[in-house]
């Protein structure tokens, strides 16, 4: 059996007693665990660590053909994200260039995909310190009622995490105009702002779009209605106690064809 610990592969095998006890009698049952040299447990290794890593269940084939498999394109969870952090733009165009792969801007409903999606942004792409991203979240429809763009109301007890003075409030009157979300890759906070170019003011971002993937599920197991009838068993022959002077040697006592018990009488 393959297991690993950090960046290290193991082979676990267990000798059973009784093939021990053949092949080595000093040794009695016991687990063994070797570090895989093996060239091909090597590979298994990579593969396994290789998967684990993603965190995803799915692989970059699964993503909308149409979409380049460049450097840009990412799969984590069920969900495939291209990082468009070469080219900003206002929300709403950032939104339509999503939609045109049946996507949509990243839904960052939890804390473990806003930090990937910001590791990402800084570690892979390089993108500046206090740097902001579009993420699919927006107010536009109703004010204080932020939406994510499956159409899902973001509640107060859901995940969240908004800049001072960001987010569901009330107030002044520009905040009647921040209607659209971007994330800071500094801080990892929420902020809202106009969606499109306010004067001369220039709201273009970077953005993250992403693709939903429908992972199949495995089919239900099938079980056969349970039995009614009471389970059977054959008789069993118990043997009376056997004692017989006779030395019948090597060829050992005459069993009762009947019974199957042993009769004071040599075999043939």
């Amino acid at each position: 059996m393959l297991i690993f610990s950090h960046d290290t592969c193991y082979i676990i095998r267990f000798w059973s007693f009784e093939k021990t006890q053949k092949e080595h009698p000093a040794r009695e049952g016991r687990l063994e665990i070797a570090p895989s040299n093996p060239p091909i447990m090597l590979l298994s290794c990579f593969f396994l660590l290789a998967i684990l890593a993603t965190g995803s269940a799915i692989s970059l084939s699964d993503c909308p053909v149409a979409i380049p498999r460049d450097k840009y394109l990412q799969v984590h969870g069920n969900s495939c994200y291209r990082f468009v952090v070469t080219d900003n733009r206002d929300y709403f165009d950032a939104e339509k260039d999503c939609e045109r792969q049946k996507g949509m801007l990243a839904m960052v409903k939890t804390h473990e995909v806003q930090e990937y999606l910001v590791k990402e942004l800084v570690n892979t792409y390089g993108i500046p310190d206090n740097y902001r991203v579009w993420i699919g979240l927006n107010d536009h429809a109703k004010e204080n009622q932020f939406v994510w763009e499956d159409g899902t109301i973001l509640n107060s007890t859901d995940y969240s995490n908004w800049a001072f003075e960001n987010g569901p409030r009330g107030g002044w009157i520009r905040h009647d105009w921040e209607d659209c979300v971007s994330i800071d890759v500094t801080t990892h906070e929420w902020n809202d702002h106009h969606c499109s170019n306010f004067l001369w003011v220039k709201y273009e971002k970077p953005f993250v779009c992403e693709y939903r993937v429908a992972v199949p599920s495995a089919a239900p197991a099938t079980s056969s209605a349970p039995s009614t009838e009471a389970p059977t068993s054959s008789p069993t022959t118990v043997c009376p106690p056997f004692t017989c002077q006779l030395d019948c040697g090597m060829d050992g006592y005459a069993l009762n064809p009947s019974t199957g018990c042993s009769v004071c009488d040599c075999a043939a």
